[in-house]
């Protein structure tokens, strides 16, 4: 049964339904197999007793911006077909530090952001697609029949889409809308496919740089070489354990 704290009233009667079912005179009728599984998030009015008689299982989010990246980045089992795979994977990596970012911030409070957001995994996912067509998305194994790879990148559409449209869709508080546009213009922008080894904007000498050399790698076949393990390998070893002020921004 999932999302047990959208119907808190029900929980009495469920709980007088799991004492009949248990009843010692009906032990033998119950499959040893047999587990009930309940998901809800935290509520100051769920039952006392029924967590009491339950095996308590919590998940939370990682902490820190390299846990958050990783995590991005495990969720993939393989990059999507991009006509400009090299700067697509260049772009994506500016992505999931964005999305880290504003994720990253909420530890901060009221100094991380104004209001508190559902910032989540499928704005990121709707933004990633959005790389993903204005860098060539291949459907049945070739590239859209409109698709110029010559038009340069439309970063100031790319920037508003995100910080606007998608991740700022939520985003209520005018400083807060602020502060989302600027860390969107300092992202997304040609430095972010042009520098071989993009670093985010002030973070000095701090491993938080884009971990390939691609320029110099000789693979033919890079789009196999580079797949999401071989991103997750890279961060887990050279990324910062702990992250700096100066990574906020």
């Amino acid at each position: 049964m999932a999302n047990c704290h959208l119907s808190i009233s029900l929980l009495p009667e469920l709980e007088s339904i799991i004492d009949n079912i248990f009843k010692k005179d009906r032990e033998k009728d119950i499959n040893p197999n047999f587990r009930l599984i309940l998901s809800a998030n935290p509520h100051p009015n769920f039952s006392i007793s029924l967590l009491q008689r339950s095996i308590k299982v919590s998940q939370e989010p990682p902490k820190g911006i390299k846990a958050k990246m990783l995590k991005l980045y495990s969720q993939k089992k393989k990059f999507p077909e991009v006509e400009q795979d090299r700067l697509w994977r260049k772009a994506v990596y500016g992505l999931c530090w964005f999305h880290s970012i504003l994720i990253e911030r909420k530890k901060f409070k009221s100094l991380g952001w104004n209001v508190t957001y559902a910032f989540n995994d499928s704005d990121y996912t709707v933004c990633e697609d959005l790389l993903t067509i204005y860098m060539g998305k291949h459907v049945e194994g070739k590239v859209a029949d409109d698709y110029d790879r010559k038009t340069p990148i439309p970063w100031v559409a790319i920037q508003y889409l995100i910080a606007d449209a998608n991740y700022g869709g939520r985003v209520t508080d005018d400083r807060d809308r602020r502060l989302i546009k600027v860390y969107a213009s300092e992202i997304f922008n040609e430095n972010l496919i042009q520098n071989e080894r993009w670093r985010p904007y002030g973070t000095g000498d701090l491993n938080y740089s884009y971990p390939i050399d691609e320029a110099n790698n000789r693979q033919p076949d890079q789009h196999l070489l580079f797949d999401p393990e071989y991103f997750y390998t890279l961060i887990s070893a050279q990324m910062e354990d702990q992250d700096l002020p100066v990574a906020y921004g």
